[in-house]
């Protein structure tokens, strides 16, 4: 409360001039405006304090929870104010490691669930913040909680994933193109991504979680997850059919689609084909119509693969996809595909062929005989050096084959009526001498002949990458 007298003395300096009674009436005046401005202060001071304390409490709530600030985003005023406080730290910290799905977070794109699991032992907890699904990919906002650690002092990996249609039972998880997962960082949150065969409603998610071994390449699994989605809408993938043809490196590339989605873009094209040259892989990269580069290399998370081959069904020729970080959000009129470098080798041309059924070489056209020993020989039992690795190898099969000085150190398989490159370790087949001959040893897969039953080796040079500037436009 004001003190009125207090009032009084403070403004009697001002009344010395006037008469009593409007003196008085003048004081009075003055001393209730004041009251009134005083409690006004107090009063917008007071919400002032309210106002900083919802805007903090609603600024802690919506980056503590993408469903909090989702549901406030259709609320006019505080719907628009939680839009723009969302900073997610914790989110952003995980896109770091994974900066290809910047433009899913930018767009808003995530879908909040926050489930948690327990796991099937209750030795770990995780929790499936948000996610996204298109055609191509489903990207889990993962984070794992635990207090037991690794005996390899490595990482926990997500091992044995499967994505269940809940309406056929079908596993839709892609496994042949993806490696396996880990966690980081315990505690901290992570993004995934499973590809899967075909985009799906309803489904569910089941993996385990597993512990390294120091000793071995064992997974132990530690504790095993699942979560359920429902009703959920794949975003379509944009398809633009190719038909570009186009050298690099001596290597003959025919490109036939691309496929562009928020998680990713798949470049297709066939397997580059040159003659005596073997293709590994290719780096590419994509720039829109102002020359701008909208996609390079893919920064996934883990050990994710960013390409993979495959047979085509209906051509029966090998593929190439390579994976790159989506241009959907880019939105350009065109793009130009660019290839900037070629992982490749060239080998000899002179192959030699086994074949094991008769029990023959051939080579430059000489056909000579051959002895053929099962899994249980050594390359030692040849008097050859000893390979251990190669040794402990099961279902092989070892030729020896006399050498002749005109043929070259042959140190890998190659599919010739296939169409593909030579397969090489590294390790030159080593060759024995024999009552004063010299012999080819020559160790291989029992299971790994060519089409027509037989085996062919060459010679490969050493891999290397070759510079590459090569290009073509596509519309959109």
């Amino acid at each position: 409360m004001i003190d009125i007298e207090k009032e009084i003395l403070a403004m009697s300096a001002e009344a010395k001039d006037l008469p009593e009674t409007m003196n008085m009436d003048r004081i009075r005046r003055r001393a209730k405006k004041r009251k009134r401005i005083h409690t006004i202060g107090v009063v917008g001071k007071s919400f002032a304090g309210v106002l900083v304390t919802l805007f903090l409490a609603l600024f802690i709530a919506v980056n503590s929870s993408v469903a909090v600030a989702r549901a406030f985003s259709d609320v006019p005023v505080i719907g628009t104010l939680s839009r723009n406080l969302v900073v997610r730290s914790d989110i952003k910290k995980a896109m770091r490691h994974n900066k290809n799905l910047a433009g899913v977070f930018e767009e808003d794109a995530l879908i909040p669930v926050e489930m948690e699991d327990s796991g099937t032992t209750g030795q770990m907890k995780c929790t499936v913040d948000s996610f996204y699904a298109d055609e191509l990919a489903l990207v889990l906002c993962l984070k794992l909680d635990t207090k037991l650690e690794t005996s390899s002092d490595s990482y926990f990996y997500i091992t044995e994933i499967r994505v269940i249609d809940l309406n056929t039972g079908e596993d839709l998880y892609e496994n042949t193109f993806c490696s396996m997962d880990y966690f980081d960082m315990v505690g901290k949150f992570q993004f995934t991504e499973l590809y899967w065969k075909r985009p799906c409603t309803d489904f569910k998610v089941q993996f385990n979680v597993s512990d390294p071994q120091a000793d071995s390449y064992d997974m132990v699994p530690i504790d095993s997850f699942s979560f359920e989605f429902h009703d959920v809408e794949p975003t379509p993938a944009i398809h633009i059919p190719l038909d570009e043809t186009i050298t690099a490196c001596g290597l003959t590339y025919h490109f036939t689609e691309i496929q562009a989605a928020g998680s990713m873009t798949k470049v297709f094209y066939e397997w580059p084909y040159g003659e005596n040259m073997k293709f590994y892989t290719s780096d590419l990269y994509i720039t829109d119509q102002d020359g701008n580069i909208i996609s390079d290399e893919f920064q996934a998370y883990g050990s994710r693969m960013t390409g993979y081959d495959y047979m085509d069904e209906t051509t029966g020729k090998k593929m190439q996809c390579d994976i790159l970080p989506s241009i959907s959000y880019k939105d350009p009129d065109s793009i130009t595909i660019h290839i900037s470098q070629v992982f490749c080798s060239s080998y000899d041309p002179r192959f030699l062929k086994i074949d094991p059924e008769n029990k023959t070489g051939t080579f430059e056209g000489r056909t000579f005989p051959i002895e053929i020993y099962d899994n249980s020989a050594t390359y030692s039992d040849f008097g050859a050096p000893s390979m251990p690795y190669y040794d402990s190898l099961d279902e092989k099969i070892f030729v020896v084959v006399p050498y002749e000085d005109d043929m070259p150190e042959f140190n890998g398989t190659i599919c010739l009526l296939a169409g593909e490159g030579p397969n090489c370790d590294g390790n030159t087949f080593p060759t024995t001498m024999i009552d004063g001959k010299e012999y080819l040893v020559i160790e291989y897969y029992k299971y790994t002949y060519d089409l027509d039953g037989c085996y062919y080796f060459v010679q490969e040079d050493d891999s290397e990458f070759l510079r590459a500037n090569e290009s073509f436009d596509v519309d959109i």
